[in-house]
């Protein structure tokens, strides 16, 4: 049936069929305090603690929260008065045997301490981890040399480390053992 318009008048739109809607998960999801019932809710995190409470009543809301942010520290008297955050450590290099998780004496002036210095090293001297970051070195400057990408790199330290800790080519030449784990990488 045909709708009859007065000059100017918009036609209704023809109704169209409703079509069945996908599911879809409520994600608004607001926690509100019981005691207060205020909307939107003044919470706060006490992370000595691990509470989430109400700002108002102080009632908790979560306890024992895990805090997922992120190690940030300064180090300001380490750094004459800088004020730079870093992060508090450096995770382990899969590449390398043992903990790594070691304190470094450094080298300053006078002779105690080149002393120290020496001491320590002789003392902590890991000759397996010496060796295999020379190796690593000389791998990381032929894929420089030769532009490979990095994942080629990666996978002969990887390589190389597993010949190494397999002992079969022990007294071999490491040359020769780069130049192969390079060839299969």
């Amino acid at each position: 049936m045909a709708q009859v318009l007065s000059p100017g008048a918009i036609p209704d739109p023809e109704p169209q069929p409703k079509q069945q809607e996908e599911w879809l998960e409520n994600l608004n999801v607001k926690m509100i305090c019981k005691d207060c019932k205020e909307d939107p809710p003044e919470l706060y995190e006490d992370h000595s603690s691990g509470d989430l409470m109400c700002a108002n009543c102080g009632l908790v809301m979560m306890q024992r929260t895990v805090d997922m942010s992120s190690e940030w520290r300064t180090f300001s008297n380490d750094d004459q008065g800088n004020d730079d955050p870093s992060r508090v450590g450096d995770g382990p290099n899969s590449l390398l045997n043992g903990a790594q998780l070691n304190t470094s004496i450094a080298f300053g002036d006078g002779m105690k301490s080149r002393e120290l210095h020496r001491a320590q090293n002789k003392a902590n001297l890991d000759k397996n981890n010496k060796l295999l970051l020379q190796a690593y070195k000389q791998i990381g400057a032929l894929c420089d040399g030769w532009l490979l990408p990095g994942t080629v790199s990666d996978t002969a330290k990887h390589l190389y480390k597993d010949a190494d800790e397999s002992r079969l080519f022990k007294g071999k030449s490491p040359e020769a053992l780069i130049a192969g784990c390079l060839f299969l990488a």
